[in-house]
């Protein structure tokens, strides 16, 4: 009975180990086959979201920095935010009066929303100088962070320069700075900084 039980196990050991060497050479004829099985996949794929710098070369232009907000920013003084701001309207002013290329990020923040507006003074496809502002909306709300982009642009054609002196007609400007209004083609206002 124990030579029956030995002479069994040996038989089923060549037989599971001759069962794995053909199972292997299946496997590798199969992969190794000379005609390939045609896969196709039909994809749709969405097309390329809409970046915020698009085709623009920003080699070309004089970059700005980053305008971090001031609005719930207790990392910076308000003289620092203030005096950061106004170097930044001057050098959308300077550059848009010297009909210069200039890029200039302008960050915003408020209780459930902040994101980035980007500014380009550029002249346009006929030649006319704007002022472009980008902003990424659906970067910008939490809400809807991870939705894809919805892109605003606004263009504005016209600046003009005009001194806080009433906080209701003037918010969010302190009374007294001087700030910048964009007007667009049509010379209604569009934004002010």
């Amino acid at each position: 009975m124990k030579i029956k039980r030995i002479v069994v196990l040996r038989l089923l050991r060549r037989f599971i180990a001759v069962l794995c060497f053909s199972f292997g050479v299946i496997v590798w004829y199969w992969q190794t086959s000379p005609d390939p099985v045609p896969t196709n996949f039909l994809v749709q794929l969405p097309s390329p979201p809409e970046t915020i710098i698009q085709s623009r070369n920003l080699s070309e232009y004089d970059y700005g920095g980053i305008i971090p907000s001031c609005f719930n920013n207790f990392e910076i003084s308000v003289k620092k935010c203030e005096a950061t701001e106004k170097r930044a309207r001057d050098f959308i002013l300077k550059h848009w009066q010297n009909k210069k290329r200039a890029y200039i990020i302008v960050q915003y923040g408020g209780t459930d929303v902040s994101g980035e507006k980007h500014v380009f003074i550029e002249p346009n496809n006929s030649g006319q100088w704007e002022i472009v502002r980008r902003e990424d909306a659906g970067a910008s709300n939490f809400v809807m962070r991870g939705f894809g982009s919805n892109i605003i642009v606004e263009t504005a054609r016209f600046i003009k320069t005009k001194r806080a002196t009433n906080e209701n007609d003037d918010y969010p400007h302190k009374l007294g700075t001087s700030y910048l209004i964009f007007f667009d083609k049509d010379g209604k206002e569009i934004i002010s900084f």
